[in-house]
């Protein structure tokens, strides 16, 4: 967990990619497993994660997710990353990359399939 807020604030959203301006908090978790752990050690990890998640999320309150701590499970995942900055973005990605050579391998993509 990261505190935001301050400085972070000083630059609107909308001018900047990042969105998350007006956030107090950045919440982020992470799972490490080896090659031995099973199938299904690794699904309740998975589990744990998405119920954590949720629950967090109902408890601060929708505010989208943090594009750099990426989540493959994440539902409309390009406008929990950009919010309302999503249009702009995808507007400035095909001007000026329209080969998707910047494409990120984690569903942080800001065009529809990108990640697909």
């Amino acid at each position: 967990m990261f505190q935001a807020g301050g400085r972070i604030r000083a630059i609107a959203a909308q001018d900047s990619a990042f969105v998350h301006r007006e956030a107090e908090w950045l919440t982020g978790t992470e799972l490490v497993w080896t090659e031995r752990d099973s199938s299904r050690t690794l699904r309740a990890n998975l589990a744990w994660q998405r119920e954590f998640h949720d629950a967090m999320a109902e408890l601060l309150g929708p505010g989208g997710s943090y594009q750099n701590f990426p989540d493959p499970g994440l539902r409309d995942a390009p406008v929990a990353y950009y919010g309302a900055n999503l249009a702009r973005l995808r507007e400035v990605k095909r001007a000026v990359d329209p080969t998707g050579t910047f494409t990120p391998p984690c569903g942080q993509g800001i065009l529809a399939g990108e990640n697909a």
